[in-house]
């Protein structure tokens, strides 16, 4: 299970870091269209106006950016079902542990009482012999 979730960690760590890489690019995306559609200024205060942005300029960006938390929400459906995949996963695999304990409980009980078995077959061959009566005319074996 820990692993799992180191799996689960490693992967939601690269992909931020793919999402940091592709928000640095649309940010350069947007100082460049910012720049274009401000007729070649840059944002500065050197003239002391004020940049007004384009409505398709505005309009892109709130798609990019509706885009983007779709795209988000995608990927947390995604891992979201990964999640719940892997724990009905490890529900099953502990369910088979627990079933694999029972069984070695019953092998170990068995073990156990083969063994008395033996002690006890050993025992009534001893009181056996210490029971029956030796012939001195007989030699020893």
């Amino acid at each position: 299970m820990g692993m799992v979730i180191a799996e689960l960690r490693a992967e939601w760590r690269q992909e931020i870091k793919r999402l940091e890489r592709e928000n640095i690019e649309l940010r350069g995306k947007v100082d460049t269209l910012t720049t274009i559609l401000a007729g070649g200024r840059t944002k500065s205060a050197e003239d002391g106006r004020r940049i007004l942005y384009h409505p398709r300029f505005v309009e892109g960006f709130r798609t990019a950016l509706a885009e983007a938390r779709a795209d988000l929400h995608d990927l947390f459906f995604k891992h979201a079902c990964e999640v719940a995949d892997l724990r009905r996963e490890v529900d099953a695999l502990r369910a088979e542990l627990d079933q694999l304990r029972k069984l070695r409980a019953a092998v170990l009980v068995r073990q156990n009482a083969e063994h008395e078995l033996r002690e006890l077959y050993r025992e009534r061959s001893i009181a056996r012999a210490r029971a029956t009566e030796r012939d001195p005319a007989l030699p020893l074996q």
